[in-house]
C-alpha cells in the first residue's frame, strides 16, 4: 500500500517513477546490441556488490550521501582548499535543505547531503574558474547524487546529464525536478531518440532551454551515433575509471567532434579524480585521452583538465607515450626487465618502448623486446606496433614478428601499475593559470570555515549528530577511506 501511495504521489508531481524507467529501459535493451547493453553496465558497482537498482523508491534516500564515508574534513582541507566564499555556501546550504525535505516528502525517511555535496561544491568552483555560466554547455557523465549538475544549473550553466546506473539516474531526476521545475526535461518520459529534437538543440544551443536535460543511457549509446554538436565541456568526475572501457572509449570518441566544434576557449575534458582503478587505472586513462591528441593542460590532486593539442602551441603536457618523463631510460628498461620476469609481457613492452623513445642505443634493449616478442601465446595491443617498429627501423626481426601475433585494439590491458598522471601546471596555457590564480584569490577573499557548514547542516536537521548509517558501520568495523 505505501509503495502505491508514493508511486501515486510521483506521477502527481511529474517525477519519474520506478516503473516507468523500468519499462523504458526494457524497451531499450531489446533495441540494443548486445556490445552496448555490456558498455552500460555500472562495470565496478555489480564487480563489487555497491548497489546500483532499486525496486521501491522509497530505497531512494540511500542515495543521497554515498561513497564517501567519514571524508567531509578531508574533503574541505584538500579539495577547497580549507575555504568557502558566501556564495559558495549559500549553494551548498540551499541544495542541502531542499534535498532534506525532498527525501522526508518523497522517500519518507529525510536525509542531508554532507561530503558528496561538499566534493560537488569543489569541482563546481574549478568548472566555474574556467568557464562562463551564461554560454557553457556542460556534458555530464555519471553525475553521482546529482549535486553538481544542480549547482551549475542554479548558477546558469545548461547541462547534459548522463548516468547508467539505475538508482542514481531516478535520484538524479527527482532532485532536478524538484529543484528546477519547468527549466529540466526528463527524457525517459518522452519518445525515444527526442534529444534530436530541432527545438531542443535549439533552445540548448541559443541558451533558451531548459537548465539540464536528463539524457538515459539509450538515447546516448548507439551503433551510430548522432549525438549533436552543442556541448563545450565534457566532465565525468570520480568515475572514470569505473566505466566499462568501451564506455569510456565511446564517450571519448564521441564527444571530440561536438568539443572541437565549441567556440568555448575552455573546451575539453574536465573533470576531479579518475575513480577506482578496479576496472581502468588513471594510467590507461591517461593513455586513452593521449592516444587521441587530448593532452594534459593541468593536472593536480583536485582537478584534472585535457585539451586538444593544436600545432605549434607547446603549453600542454609533452610525453604523449605517457609517464616518460617521470623516470630515466635505465629506470624504464629496469621496470621492463622486472615485468618480463613475472611474465607480464605486454608491460615490459610498454616500459621498454618507453626506455628506447629517451635512449634508443640503451645497451641490451633491442635482444630484450626481441625474447618478449618471441614468447609463446603472445597477445599486445595494437596501439604498441608502431612505436615498436618506428623505435626499431632497421630490425628486420621485430616487424615480422609483429605481423605473425595476435594483436587486439584497444589500449594495453596492464599499463603501469605504479604510474599516474604527471602533476602538471603551466601558467603560460589558460587553464592553468586561470585555476590557480582563482584559486589564489579565493584564499585570499573566503568568508567562511569548516564550522560555519557544520553549523548549517545542523540547523537544517535539529541534529547534532549528521553521521550516514554506513559511516557509523565504517566506524564500527574500523574502515577509513582516507
Amino acid at each position: 500500500m505505501l509503495n502505491k501511495i508514493r508511486e501515486k504521489y510521483l506521477n502527481l508531481n511529474r517525477l519519474i517513477t520506478v516503473g516507468q524507467y523500468a519499462k523504458a529501459e526494457k524497451a531499450a535493451f531489446l533495441g540494443s546490441s548486445n556490445r552496448i547493453i555490456e558498455c552500460v553496465k555500472p562495470a565496478v558497482f555489480e564487480l563489487t556488490g555497491y548497489p546500483s537498482r532499486v525496486a521501491d523508491p522509497g530505497e531512494l534516500a540511500r542515495y543521497a550521501e554515498v561513497m564517501h564515508e567519514n571524508k567531509f574534513e578531508y574533503i574541505y582541507k584538500v579539495y577547497l582548499d580549507g575555504v568557502v566564499t558566501a556564495s559558495e555556501v549559500a549553494l551548498f546550504e540551499r541544495i542541502a535543505a531542499h534535498v532534506f525535505t525532498m527525501t522526508k516528502k518523497l522517500y519518507g525517511k529525510a536525509r542531508i547531503p554532507t561530503a558528496n555535496l561538499l566534493l560537488a561544491l569543489s569541482i563546481y568552483r574549478n568548472l566555474k574558474l574556467l568557464l562562463p555560466s551564461d554560454d557553457t554547455v556542460i556534458f555530464e557523465v555519471g553525475g553521482g547524487c546529482g549535486y553538481l549538475g544542480a549547482m551549475l544549473a542554479l548558477d546558469g550553466f545548461q547541462v547534459i546529464s548522463m548516468d547508467v546506473t539505475q538508482a542514481f539516474y531516478l535520484y538524479q531526476s527527482h532532485l532536478y525536478q524538484t529543484l528546477l521545475g519547468d527549466n529540466f526535461i526528463e527524457l525517459v518520459k518522452e519518445k525515444p531518440n527526442a534529444f534530436l529534437k530541432k527545438t531542443l538543440i535549439d533552445g540548448i544551443r541559443d541558451g533558451s532551454g531548459p537548465r539540464i536535460v536528463h539524457l538515459p543511457w539509450w538515447d546516448y549509446y548507439k551503433s551510430e551515433p548522432t549525438f549533436p554538436a552543442v556541448i563545450d565541456v565534457v566532465t565525468c568526475n570520480h568515475c572514470l575509471g569505473e566505466m566499462h572501457p568501451w564506455a569510456f572509449d565511446y564517450m571519448v570518441n564521441v564527444s571530440m567532434a561536438a568539443l572541437e566544434q565549441s567556440q568555448q576557449p575552455h573546451a575539453g575534458f574536465l573533470f576531479q579524480a579518475y575513480g577506482s582503478p578496479v576496472k581502468r587505472t588513471a594510467a590507461a586513462i591517461y593513455h586513452g585521452f593521449y592516444s587521441r591528441e587530448y593532452y594534459i593542460a593541468h593536472n593536480d590532486e583536485v582537478f584534472s583538465v585535457y585539451a586538444k593539442a593544436k600545432k605549434g602551441d607547446n603549453t600542454l603536457c609533452p610525453d604523449p607515450l605517457g609517464f616518460g618523463n617521470s623516470r630515466t631510460s635505465k629506470e624504464w628498461f629496469e621496470l621492463g626487465q622486472s615485468h618480463a620476469s613475472g611474465g607480464h609481457h605486454e608491460a615490459s613492452l610498454q616500459s621498454f618502448i618507453l626506455a628506447g623513445q629517451l635512449d634508443a642505443e640503451i645497451p641490451h634493449l633491442i635482444e630484450s623486446v626481441r625474447e618478449i616478442l618471441s614468447a609463446g601465446n603472445l597477445e599486445i595491443s595494437d596501439r604498441l606496433v608502431p612505436k615498436l617498429t618506428s623505435l626499431f627501423p632497421n630490425d628486420d626481426f621485430i616487424p615480422t614478428r609483429l605481423s605473425q601475433i595476435s594483436v587486439y585494439r584497444g589500449e594495453p590491458r596492464r599499463p603501469f601499475l605504479d604510474a599516474q598522471p604527471p602533476i602538471y601546471a603551466n601558467t603560460k596555457n589558460s587553464y592553468s593559470s586561470k585555476l590557480t590564480d582563482g584559486r589564489g584569490a579565493m584564499a585570499q577573499t573566503a568568508e567562511h570555515g569548516l564550522e560555519d557548514i557544520w553549523k548549517i547542516l545542523r540547523q537544517i536537521t535539529g541534529m547534532t549528530d549528521i553521521r550516514t548509517d554506513d559511516e557509523k558501520f565504517f566506524n564500527l568495523i574500523g574502515v577509513k577511506l582516507v
